[in-house]
């Protein structure tokens, strides 16, 4: 995975644990093993007060992984242009809470193909691909 300077994944969670290898460049993480506020979700926060009450904050440097654990909250900057090869596993802890995000996504991904048809996607093509792709992907 590829991704620019400044790149920032604003504060989520996801329920399965996963790595990633930094091939080359630099990134910055923030992690909260409790629940962020909710209207943080979605937005990469700066806030000094929010920042400050992460529990643990990494400088990941090029040759370097880090692995997320299962259902910590984290947001990341790249702090340079980075190369990385990104890893998820669902283990026995995770797997109850991965099944219903994957059941939760493909809803969203569901209302956003209806959504697409009622407002005049006219390539019936397309809206099939997307649902057989994640049908295989569930």
């Amino acid at each position: 995975l590829f991704s620019d300077l400044n790149l920032r994944f604003a504060p989520f969670f996801l329920p399965y644990l996963f790595g990633i290898k930094l091939l080359v460049g630099k990134k910055l993480w923030h992690f909260w093993k409790e629940a962020i506020p909710e209207h943080l979700l979605g937005t990469y926060s700066e806030d000094e007060e929010f920042l400050k009450s992460a529990d643990f904050v990494v400088t990941q440097e090029s040759g370097e992984t880090m692995f997320v654990p299962s259902g910590w909250f984290h947001q990341v900057m790249n702090l340079e242009d980075t190369i990385s090869i990104n890893h998820n596993w669902i283990n026995e802890a995770s797997i109850q809470n991965t099944w219903q995000h994957l059941v939760d996504e493909l809803k969203l991904v569901e209302n956003e193909l209806e959504y697409l048809h009622r407002n005049g996607l006219q390539n019936l093509y397309l809206s099939l691909f997307f649902i057989q792709t994640d049908q295989k992907i569930i």
